[in-house]
């Protein structure tokens, strides 16, 4: 006994020293598990990819990317990517702030249903407006044929919008958020004093959204020019990188010229993100006391109501419409061709 007693007393002292060293060190071992995954699956496939844009059969070269620019193809392809990606973010951030203003100061009884419907197309995968677009404005969409429309959905006002439906919740809640942490008293001061509502939004609910408005621009960037499914659904002939990147990738085999383009589609990310720094760099936005305060809600003037309930109840009610379009093709046939109730749609979802 003697003899298991002297060997016990060891492996105690050692299981003491390892929960010691595990609970002093937690979060240092926790961080370095979190570098460790960060450089498995975001810096190690950045990369790979880099390295197989400028490897050819000779050794280093940069001829993939000279193609890139010379070629007319890929400057329309980059040119329609960035303009998408713009235009995306600059709707999507007014949208998404006329929505996280009727949310957080807007009639008490649009505010919950908003934003419920703001947030739906979060559970939904982003070409779900594509398809929705098709069934109404396709060439023989419901509203094609109803209003006899002569605009062509295939192309890039298709994509455009189909994309900006898809990534308002991006917007909204980057800006809601950043709202709703606002001290109303500011408001409410300058309110008393003879300011009138577009004066505030202008001078004081803006410019301290700045970071919130700023970070859902970035963020709506960066998503809205990688996404393919809907450019790839509805871009038509007009290129785009991401679904151009897939297709050299997938149909030609070319991993060089697709390592080109997914480093290209990363550069304007990068760039984005370090002007969105140099905006926020030595600047802060604090209010006083840092936290929203109870006050009442104070009725929002005609002049401001009309537009932001115009803006964001016709997003809210494109939404709900494409989702109710998409629900009703998955029990007909071929909804506004054939409109018979058929089940059929949903038992072969396995096959």
């Amino acid at each position: 006994m003697a003899r298991v007693e002297s060997l016990s007393v060891p492996q105690s002292n050692l299981w003491e020293r390892v929960k010691t060293f595990v609970n002093s060190e937690l979060v240092n071992i926790l961080a370095a598990l979190l570098f460790l995954l960060l450089v498995i699956f975001l810096l190690y496939p950045i990369v790979a990819v880099l390295i197989k844009s400028v490897k050819g059969p000779q050794g280093l070269t940069l001829s993939y990317y000279l193609k890139f620019f010379i070629k007319g193809y890929y400057f329309r392809s980059l040119t329609n990517t960035l303009l998408l990606g713009f235009i995306n973010t600059v709707v999507c951030v007014v949208v998404g702030f006329c929505l996280a203003y009727l949310t957080t100061r807007g009639p008490l009884g649009l505010r919950k249903p908003l934003k419920v419907v703001s947030m739906m197309p979060l559970i939904a995968p982003p070409y779900l407006f594509a398809i929705s677009l098709i069934i109404l404005f396709g060439h023989n969409g419901i509203m094609t044929k109803a209003f006899g429309i002569k605009w062509s959905l295939y192309g890039f006002t298709g994509v455009v919008v189909a994309q900006t439906l898809a990534f308002i919740p991006l917007a909204y809640l980057m800006i809601e958020n950043t709202l709703k942490s606002l001290n109303p008293n500011l408001e409410e001061s300058a309110y008393d004093m003879g300011a009138s509502e577009t004066t505030i939004i202008r001078t004081i609910t803006i410019p301290l959204l700045a970071p919130g408005i700023l970070k859902a621009g970035l963020l709506v960037f960066v998503m809205t020019i990688a996404e393919f499914g809907n450019a790839a659904i509805l871009g038509g002939r007009t290129p785009f990188l991401a679904p151009d990147t897939y297709t050299m990738i997938i149909g030609e085999a070319d991993f060089e010229m697709g390592s080109v383009l997914s480093v290209i589609l990363i550069v304007p990310c990068i760039i984005i993100f370090f002007v969105h720094n140099y905006l926020l760099t030595g600047k802060k936005f604090t209010t006083i006391g840092g936290k929203p305060v109870a006050s009442e809600p104070r009725k929002m003037t005609p002049f401001v109501k009309v537009p932001f309930i115009l803006i964001g109840c016709g997003a809210g009610l494109a939404i709900l419409v494409s989702f109710g379009v998409v629900l009703l093709a998955s029990f007909t046939k071929i909804l506004g061709v054939n409109n018979e109730w058929v089940l059929s749609h949903v038992k072969n979802f396995d096959c």
